[in-house]
């Protein structure tokens, strides 16, 4: 999965509610769990995935 966006991107709520919904489906279809891999120094869209999905 990627996640990506604007580096003034600033609504984390909603990409911590898809990558749930995401999580789940795939857990459900697939019987496994999302595999993370991120660059550092990421800002806005791409920090908020990659903290939405650590935290998870």
């Amino acid at each position: 999965m990627i996640v990506s966006g604007a580096t003034d991107w600033t609504d984390v709520d909603l990409i911590f509610n898809t990558l749930d919904k995401v999580r789940e489906r795939i857990r459900q279809n697939r019987n496994q769990e999302i595999f993370l891999c991120h660059k550092g120094q990421a800002r806005g869209g791409d920090d908020c995935g990659s903290v939405g999905a650590s935290t998870r």
